[in-house]
């Protein structure tokens, strides 16, 4: 049964602010079973992303990261929130077995993403 719970959450925030110190980013729970990382600000431009959304935000499909800028930099961010996780899950018996869900998001509704400009 997938389970989230503050600890692990501050350890994934945690991680994330050391292996991108640059970025900003909002982490939180959802329902006990989902971590929400949303990507708010960085040096990076998704402005292509952000604009086919029609929404001044997107939420990410982890599973199709190449269809987005910056794959490698979003591969690794999900690294980052999906470690430790497991996924047992059978399709064919629509049977689900994960530690916790994901939801990824470049922005979210209340606060657009941000490019910022190194100093």
């Amino acid at each position: 049964m997938a389970y989230m719970n503050a600890e692990h959450a501050k350890t994934i925030r945690t991680n994330l602010k050391t292996k991108f110190p640059n970025f900003k980013f909002s982490v939180t729970i959802r329902h006990h079973s989902a971590i929400v990382v949303s990507l708010l600000s960085s040096p990076l431009n998704f402005d292509k992303d952000i604009t086919a959304s029609g929404y001044n935000y997107v939420q990410l499909n982890h599973y199709y990261l190449e269809n987005y800028e910056h794959t490698d930099t979003l591969k690794q961010i999900y690294n980052v929130i999906n470690e430790g996780n497991h996924d047992n899950s059978e399709p064919q018996s629509d049977y689900t077995d994960v530690g916790w869900y994901i939801n990824f998001h470049i922005g979210n509704y209340e606060k657009p993403y941000k490019q910022i400009t190194s100093n």
